[in-house]
């Protein structure tokens, strides 16, 4: 008994050592596994050792005719909504460019080229020539249908040259507009003979010529902690009246990355020099003036907001005059509380405006040739909306803004009256000033699928200032509707339309008696004719059929409804405008 005893008990410490040995391995024993390597890399770029060209001449530009019945002088202020995607875009074959011509009622011939070299690692570059002109009759408020011929003429070279980390942009433009001076505003007609009879203006003809050339250069690699993007220019800007005007550029973006933000410096400097044009300030016909600015911001955000805080600083130096400072804070701060589908936006900006003669012909080519128009400034513009997609087909934008503003231009006609003589109506805009509060409400909503697209907007004005001017050409709203359909395989269609708001316009007539003593003229008694321009709407409708591969026809009929509307105050515009064209595609 006591040895199977002996036995057992043997056998039960034997057990329990071993136990304890294999729970030893187990738990503190370090076990390293060798595999072959699979390395998994997401979201990976290939970096390719030169750069990757992007074919520009997959190229189907919009074609604009450039007629005046299209040339609203309306700011449109709200932004511009991206189009929603539709999954990846079909494949195009790529071309290196086209020809198209044409021609229309009222002697309307129009034609352009575009050519694109085949893209190099190195080099690409193009040429692109451009010819619109049109001689309508126009029907003036008194009755009077006069010739208002016009032409828009372009001839442009441009050259993209690629380097290992860079880019340089370079392009040779020549621009020539060509146009009357037909306007009339007011429905008397002895006082419309007198005028043409006096008149250096009066259905005379005026051309605008701008030879250009521009540089820039910016970096493409992806991965430099400093990225840069800088412009040169130079304009040469004449006139058939015998003005010109110098104008040399800079234009400089710059941003340093570092580990939890970006800086970001804009940067500009501009001089201006203008000959034969009179002076603002002095009596000389000449004047030369500088404007420089400069732009820090700091850059930070997450996935769902992202922060830009900064300031604009900027100065015109002129010796004519006390120089003029501008600073304001620009800031612009967006939070995303549904990514892709909901976005708020917040700012502020402001501005100096320098008016120079160039810019300001382009924008009201009826404005007197003498004279030159004094800076503007943009004191403060705070701004702030709501932006995304109610489906994913519709994307909206709906934005509110108020901004400060001083020495705002604003334009009327002038009449001279001589007791006893014939009277005589200018047809050329002066300017007046005043500071000007603005109130804006607008909207975007675009519709895009994979055959139509509509997009629909508007803006709402209020205007507020203590000056005792009248704001002229200011509407209370715009708007704007744009409809593209591909019908079929073959035929496309487009409807564009556009709706300004009435808008005042004055006319200050000055009224000169002749004293009944010294049998002298007085000096000039000075009214106001306040009057309204009427709502502008206009329609534009466009189709074209692709023929064949590369041959296609459009048809467009500009101003549809045969509107009579006055962009300017005198100034009707052309009626409707029929146009047919063929477009060859190489």
């Amino acid at each position: 008994m006591k040895r199977t005893i002996n036995i057992i008990a043997f056998l039960l410490i034997s057990l329990s050592s071993i136990t304890v040995y294999s729970q030893d391995t187990i738990v503190n024993k370090e076990v390293e596994v060798i595999k072959a390597y699979q390395p998994s890399i997401s979201e990976a770029n290939k970096i390719y050792t030169s750069p990757k060209i992007v074919d520009t001449v997959r190229y189907t530009p919009v074609f604009d005719y450039k007629i005046e019945s299209t040339l609203v002088p309306v700011t449109k202020s709200i932004q511009n909504l991206p189009y929603v995607e539709l999954g990846n875009p079909p494949k195009v074959k790529e071309n290196r460019g086209y020809i198209k011509a044409g021609f229309g009622n009222a002697l309307t011939p129009y034609g352009e080229f575009f050519l694109n070299t085949k893209p190099s690692k190195t080099t690409d570059f193009g040429i692109q020539l451009y010819h619109f002109s049109s001689s309508p009759k126009v029907k003036l408020d008194n009755g009077f249908k006069i010739k208002s011929p016009y032409s828009d003429d372009l001839a442009s070279f441009f050259v993209k040259n690629y380097f290992r980390r860079a880019v340089l942009d370079w392009n040779v433009q020549y621009k020539r507009n060509r146009y009357n001076y037909y306007g009339f505003p007011g429905t008397d007609t002895l006082l419309y003979n007198d005028t043409e009879s006096y008149s250096n203006t009066l259905n005379k003809k005026q051309v605008l010529n701008n030879a250009s050339t521009s540089f820039n250069l910016h970096n493409i690699d992806l991965h430099s902690n400093f990225l840069y993007d800088v412009t040169l220019g130079y304009h040469y800007f004449w006139n058939a009246t015998g003005q010109k005007t110098h104008h040399g550029s800079y234009d400089g973006q710059y941003t340093i990355s570092k580990r939890n933000y970006d800086i970001i410096i804009g940067s500009e400097f501009d001089y201006y020099y203008q000959d034969s044009i009179l002076n603002p300030y002095t009596s000389d016909n000449s004047h030369q003036f500088m404007y420089a600015g400069l732009s820090p911001q700091i850059s930070l955000g997450k996935s769902n907001w992202n922060l830009e805080a900064g300031f604009n600083l900027s100065a015109i130096i002129d010796n004519d005059t006390s120089a003029i400072f501008h600073i304001s804070p620009k800031i612009y701060f967006e939070y995303r509380p549904i990514k892709d589908i909901l976005s708020l936006y917040a700012g502020s900006d402001g501005q100096l405006q320098t008016n120079d003669y160039q810019s300001m012909m382009e924008k009201n080519r009826y404005l007197s040739f003498y004279d030159e128009v004094k800076p503007s400034q943009q004191i403060i513009k705070l701004y702030g909306g709501v932006k995304g997609k109610f489906s994913h087909n519709i994307s909206f934008v709906f934005d509110v803004g108020y901004s400060i503003n001083s020495n705002n231009p604003f334009y009327y006609l002038e009449q001279i009256n001589y007791q006893g003589t014939s009277s005589l109506l200018s047809n050329l805009f002066d300017v007046k000033y005043a500071d000007v509060n603005t109130l804006k409400f607008g909207g975007n909503i675009r519709y895009s699928s994979d055959n139509v697209t509509v997009s629909l907007k508007g803006n709402y004005y209020s205007y507020n200032s203590s000056d005792n001017i009248t704001l002229t050409n200011m509407p209370s709203f715009d708007a704007g509707l744009d409809i593209m359909a591909q019908i079929t395989n073959k035929i496309k269609c487009r409807v564009n339309t556009t709706v300004v708001g009435p808008r005042k316009a004055e006319l200050e007539v000055k009224t000169y008696m002749i004293d009944p003593i010294s049998q002298l003229y007085t000096a000039p008694v000075i009214t106001t004719d306040i009057h309204d321009l009427k709502t502008i709407i206009d329609i534009n409708a466009g189709a074209d059929y692709l023929f064949r591969k590369n041959i296609s026809f459009s048809l467009d009929v500009k101003n549809l409804l045969n509107q009579n509307y006055q962009i300017w105050d005198g100034y009707n515009t052309q009626g409707i405008l029929f146009l047919v064209g063929a477009r060859y595609t190489f």
